[in-house]
């Protein structure tokens, strides 16, 4: 299959900006919800970050249309944000 420049451009940049977007709210969302200890949790979510990152990429260059790995990215990112906005809501309810 032969792709337009363009279209590689587009693939590159969702990788790039859309992959760290969702690696960044993955890490935050696993720190909320590890059930150890402040430090240790974020200490694990960043080193994770690397495993969601390498995903995102991995993901975005393998389904067949921008659109379907456009919308894979955003709905991890709204899953992750939910997740973080829902415990800032428990912890200030608390």
């Amino acid at each position: 299959m032969k792709y337009a420049p363009t279209f590689i451009k587009y693939r590159i940049l969702l990788a790039c900006l859309g992959g760290y977007l969702v690696a960044n709210l993955c890490a935050i969302a696993l720190s909320k919800i590890l059930p150890i200890s402040m430090d240790e949790s974020v200490a694990l979510a960043m080193a994770c970050s690397f495993l969601f990152y390498t995903a995102a990429i991995i993901w975005v260059f393998s389904t067949s249309t921008l659109k379907s790995a456009s919308l894979g990215l955003l709905i991890a990112a709204l899953i992750s944000l939910v997740i973080v906005v829902g415990s800032q809501f428990l912890e200030s309810a608390a």
